[in-house]
């Protein structure tokens, strides 16, 4: 199944999510609290309330680089948050969160297959974090097959051990080959593609909480 990403987060809000998943122990159930919360506290950050603009000139007459949004402060203090979604050993991390529901998905019904949109925001996932964007290509032939591509994923990964939480001289390296106004245009690019998926499945994950709440009250 596609869904067109521009109607997958409508979609996902409009669907009842009380019944569709086995229910979950307490540890589990953190699991998704955690998650829910951390994505909660990345919409509310000030870089996503921002505009992001980037402007580039290159002339004999003129030659700059422009770029706006939150500023380095908001952007830090958003990553705070964004990497406990993001890096593999947290524990309420985008990838684990996703796995969990799945294996908990109960069989589809009402026309509403859980695993396949799941296995849709995943999807959705994979494709943001490998989204080309920045090249290191030829000098004598710019516009060939480029040296190699540079992927969101690498982006991230590299600006978060570049010396913004922890420091590893490979990856601050390869920070440091680029303009630091082109690095954080791109990095800003690539987390505003990643935190839209995020939110997607915490749709998913506010709806499962939200029924098992309701469990909870009535003392089923």
């Amino acid at each position: 199944m596609t869904v067109d990403p521009h109607d997958l987060f409508d979609r996902l809000l409009a669907i009842d999510w009380s019944q569709r998943f086995e229910s979950f122990d307490e540890a589990e159930l953190q699991q998704l609290r955690l998650y829910d919360k951390l994505a909660q506290d990345l919409g509310r950050s000030s870089f996503f309330a921002a505009p992001l603009t980037f402007s580039v000139k290159a002339s004999p007459e003129e030659s700059y680089q422009h770029l706006e949004h939150a500023g380095h402060d908001a952007l830090r203090s958003m990553m705070m948050t964004f990497r406990q979604l993001w890096s593999a050993k947290e524990p309420a991390r985008f990838d684990a969160t996703r796995a969990l529901l799945r294996r908990h998905a109960l069989p589809a019904r009402d026309g509403v297959d859980a695993v396949e949109l799941l296995d849709e925001v995943g999807t959705r996932f994979k494709q943001a974090t490998s989204e080309v964007m920045m090249k290191n290509v030829w000098k004598d032939d710019p516009v060939g097959e480029p040296i190699n591509v540079i992927r969101a994923r690498q982006v991230i990964d590299d600006w978060l051990y570049a010396g913004a939480f922890h420091t590893d001289e490979e990856k601050a390296g390869r920070v440091r080959r680029w303009s630091p106004k082109t690095y954080e245009f791109t990095l800003a690019k690539a987390i505003h593609d990643v935190a839209h998926v995020m939110w997607e499945l915490q749709v998913v994950v506010g709806g499962v909480l939200s029924a098992a709440e309701q469990l909870l009250a009535s003392g089923l």
